[in-house]
């Protein structure tokens, strides 16, 4: 865990969301409290972990809080878990390699009455609720049981989320913002595996509505950007790049119609995040009154012409 922390101050990272960890988050907690310890932290439970158990949202001081809850409603695109509205392509890579049977189409993890049970009492509670979901059917099912679940408070400020929303679609995304529900996306898919997705398991029309930054963005949503780290590198910068020019880790782009601009890929991993944790009036960006967290870069992202945002380097992490 402190290794961790360290390849979060090196990348620039002052504060994490924590969505959702297998380990207690006590362990995380203790981290980001041991000296010298460079890192903020806001915590989402597990749904059925037993710490949440005499929680409340809030919970915590300066360096880490709890502040909501996780569930999983679908899996994921590389073990033929991603709930869809049409079948994986039975190529080799999913059949043969990945071992996902022709004709399959993903499943949901609850069932519709157990998540409406679930969130109606998270809700009751306080929660803010992120649902990790990548298909396209099941981002509209989840969007259904918000819908149900929040009924009249879905114009309040509760700042539930979409966690990763691989092929989410735009009728949905307009639906997320009615409701107050904002995406954060994993757009590292589209840089390491947007290759694989386009030729092999996905195919090329659905790989074109791969990670719809860009139609969140113009259907009024405030959008993050996360890498599922260690799974993924830590690296905003890196993923800045991808949602700004949508290129694959073999050169070409893909889906580039929704590529955003620097500016707002800068905001999606700062102040647009800290909004999204609910710290938008603590720290994301340098005002009189928050806290003083900054990274110095060794050059301005917003120069033109636009630098490769790879090569721009961390100088330094600061915190408080």
């Amino acid at each position: 865990m402190a290794d961790q922390l360290e390849r979060y101050r090196r990348v620039g990272i002052t504060t994490v969301g924590v969505a959702g960890s297998f380990f207690p988050m006590d362990l995380t907690r203790r981290a980001v409290h041991a000296p010298g310890a460079p890192l903020r932290a806001v915590g989402y439970l597990r749904h059925d972990a037993p710490d949440l158990a005499g929680a409340a949202p809030g919970d915590g001081d300066e360096r880490f809080r709890v502040q909501g809850v996780k569930l999983w409603y679908d899996g994921s695109p590389y073990t033929g878990t991603m709930l869809l509205d049409e079948p994986y392509l039975a190529s080799d890579l999913c059949c043969c390699t990945l071992g996902i049977p022709a004709g399959t189409v993903g499943q949901a993890n609850f069932s519709p009455d157990e998540v409406v049970e679930l969130l109606g009492d998270l809700g009751a509670d306080g929660w803010q609720v992120l649902t990790h979901v990548q298909g396209d059917r099941g981002s509209r099912e989840i969007l259904d049981l918000y819908e149900r679940a929040l009924g009249s408070r879905s114009g309040d400020d509760h700042r539930w989320r979409l966690e990763h929303c691989a092929l989410t679609g735009v009728d949905d995304l307009r639906r997320a913002e009615r409701l107050g529900v904002s995406p954060s996306f994993h757009v590292d898919h589209v840089r390491h595996y947007g290759p694989e997705l386009s030729a092999d398991i996905i195919g090329p029309e659905r790989a074109e509505r791969l990670m719809p930054i860009a139609s969140a963005v113009d259907c009024g949503h405030r959008i993050s950007l996360h890498a599922d780290s260690p799974m993924y590198p830590a690296d905003p910068l890196g993923l800045a790049r991808t949602a700004v020019t949508r290129l694959t880790r073999r050169g070409d782009r893909l889906a580039p119609h929704e590529a955003i601009s620097v500016r707002r890929a800068l905001a999606a991993v700062t102040i647009d995040a800290a909004w999204q944790l609910h710290l938008d009036d603590e720290v994301g960006s340098l005002e009189p009154g928050k806290r003083a967290d900054l990274a110095v870069l060794d050059r301005d992202p917003l120069a033109e012409p636009v630098p490769d945002l790879d090569d721009v380097a961390v100088v330094a992490t600061w915190l408080d």
